[in-house]
């Protein structure tokens, strides 16, 4: 299982783990007129702010949970990840529509974070590897979440039984 930061060490080059994106802002072109990345940066950032998002149901680490749980995003880099098609279940999905709930961010942000992935569940050779975008029990969400979190220890396949 990886939480925020540690997905990173998934997704290098040399371990390989995990195929998934993150989220970032663009990268600026040679021939763009904007100003350099660094300035652009805040455009996309997201100071922090709570969205709504789908979930997928059939999923076993979503047993017991009955709402879609919403989702704290702080930053811009590693809080969601580009959503994956491939052998990979896109668990929580940060909705398309109005996903907005509270908090501050940018209208550049919230568009290009709608349709983002939270949680993923993607297999790895016997196992499989459940990646949060964030801390799954940040500032005590124990009814967002947690539970899924719990559900990932609790049942998952991964973990000898």
């Amino acid at each position: 299982m990886a939480i925020k930061s540690a997905s990173g060490f998934l997704r290098d080059k040399d371990v390989e783990i995990s195929k998934l994106k993150s989220w970032e802002p663009p990268k600026k072109k040679d021939d763009d007129k904007t100003p350099p990345q660094e300035e652009r940066y805040n455009d996309y950032r997201v100071p922090g702010a709570t969205f709504r998002t789908t979930m997928n149901d059939r999923s076993y680490l979503t047993f017991g949970v009955t709402h879609s749980p919403y989702v704290l995003i702080e930053g811009a880099r590693e809080q969601a990840f580009v959503p994956v098609a491939h052998k990979v279940d896109n668990i929580v999905t940060i909705t398309k529509d109005n996903p907005l709930v509270s908090g501050v961010a940018w209208p550049e942000s919230i568009d290009r974070l709608k349709g983002a992935v939270y949680l993923v569940s993607e297999p790895y050779g016997s196992g499989q590897v459940i990646t949060f975008a964030d801390e799954p029990h940040f500032r005590l969400f124990w009814r967002g979440t947690l539970p899924l979190f719990m559900n990932a220890i609790l049942y998952s396949p991964s973990f000898p039984r």
